[in-house]
């Protein structure tokens, strides 16, 4: 009965995250409450339902303390949302996913799964009326809808309020309708498909092929820069790690030709947005953007403007729109940029050396890169992810295992 439980509010507490990761469902205030209490409520229930593995060790006081400094030098109309990631949301997950560690390997990546697997549903669905709906017409949107995104105010068509079209694009000279799925705007969308297909490449033990076809056809159908580069560099690494040492010889010989393809397939791509109107004005509008952060971002390199930062006193524009690191720099500084690099990146390649995990590294540097190249700083998901690697952080220090966990072969995943 506990795991029934547990398997429901895992589900529940996967689709907030993923409502929560910018789709127009949270201009209702009805939706906005359930995403700013609820998350916290669900990771508080589960905890008790896991009190046995819980265990409140040296990183959860770290992960504490070390957020009250940020908090002083926050501003005040964005303290309750500080308080609400960083000092609820993510010691709650460290704690849980923590526990979940202690339990077994299943329960560890039990809500990284069933994330998977709430975004192949989405898929479907996404697919199913991106090709009978927005490109062929066959169908007709049902409703509209009031969206809101990147200072656009508007409604837009939306089908049984499953599936939104959000946006077109012109794709090697063709106009063409994204596929944005019920998120904003397709790189999110594209980012979350990214995450999904990552964890079926990387992390689930029993591979399905229909599953991965169907991620990675609704990435395609995206039309994003981020997407395409992400489905050529796994397969590269799919072949490369399937080829028996002969040819992998072979392949680091050829290396140099492989790297000059590549070359050319991205200088396509980037020319190819460029030509767009579009697509330079984005372009421009980034690196403006970048400058901006870093310019900001060196008036106090330490702890930034203030984390959740959008316009100053004087009403001025924001900056920090186009990445997540300059804009971190911008927002928190050094010593907020640590947590993310710490956790989303070092940990998992000192997690490789030590336990040769190296399906969980290529897993990490993944998120990383989308979450580099995409406004992802300030979700849930995100936090999420960097309360996961910090849970391994500990064993990497010790050399003790912890009872349970890491035995992939007594505790195997499905």
């Amino acid at each position: 009965m506990r795991n029934f439980f547990v398997n429901i509010l895992e589900y529940v507490l996967v689709s907030i995250i993923l409502i929560e990761f910018n789709t127009p469902y949270l201009i209702l205030p009805s939706v906005q409450f359930v995403i700013r209490f609820v998350p916290m409520l669900l990771l508080f229930v589960l905890i008790l339902l896991k009190y046995k593995y819980i265990k409140f060790d040296w990183l959860f006081i770290l992960i504490i303390v070390g957020a009250i400094l940020p908090l002083i030098h926050v501003r005040s109309d964005s303290m309750f949302r500080y308080v609400r990631f960083y000092m609820l949301f993510f010691p709650f997950s460290y704690l849980y996913l923590k526990a979940g560690l202690r339990e077994s390997l299943k329960a560890a990546y039990s809500l990284l799964f069933k994330l998977s697997s709430v975004v192949l549903i989405l898929s479907v669905v996404s697919l199913f009326f991106w090709i009978f709906g927005t490109t062929l017409n066959i169908m007709q949107p049902t409703a509209t809808f009031p969206y809101e995104w990147d200072n656009v105010r508007d409604y837009i068509s939306t089908y049984y309020g499953l599936y939104f079209e959000t946006q077109h694009t012109q794709f090697l000279g063709v106009e063409l309708n994204r596929n944005s799925g019920i998120f904003c705007e397709a790189p999110m969308y594209n980012m979350i498909l990214c995450i999904a297909l990552s964890i079926e490449l990387y992390l689930r033990e029993e591979k399905s092929k229909l599953r991965i076809l169907i991620l990675s056809l609704t990435i395609i159908s995206t039309f994003t820069t981020t997407g395409q580069f992400f489905l050529i560099i796994n397969i590269f690494l799919l072949l490369y790690r399937g080829l028996n040492k002969y040819l992998k010889v072979i392949l680091f010989v050829m290396m140099p030709f492989v790297i000059v393809g590549f070359y050319m397939v991205v200088s396509l791509l980037l020319i190819d947005k460029k030509q767009t109107i579009e697509g330079e004005s984005s372009v421009n509008s980034r690196e403006k953007d970048i400058e901006l952060c870093i310019k900001n971002g060196l008036e106090n390199p330490i702890l930034g403007k203030s984390l959740f930062y959008r316009m100053d006193d004087h009403g001025n524009s924001y900056f920090g729109y186009s990445n997540s690191i300059f804009t971190l720099f911008a927002h928190g500084g050094i010593y907020t940029i640590l947590l993310y690099v710490v956790s989303l990146l070092i940990v998992p390649f000192l997690y490789y050396i030590k336990k040769h995990d190296l399906d969980w590294l290529l897993l990490m540097i993944c998120f990383f890169i989308l979450f580099a190249v995409t406004m992802s700083h300030y979700r849930y998901l995100t936090i999420f992810y960097v309360a996961f690697n910090l849970t391994k952080l500990p064993e990497l220090m010790y050399k003790r295992r912890i009872k349970g966990a890491f035995l992939l072969k007594e505790n195997k995943v499905i």
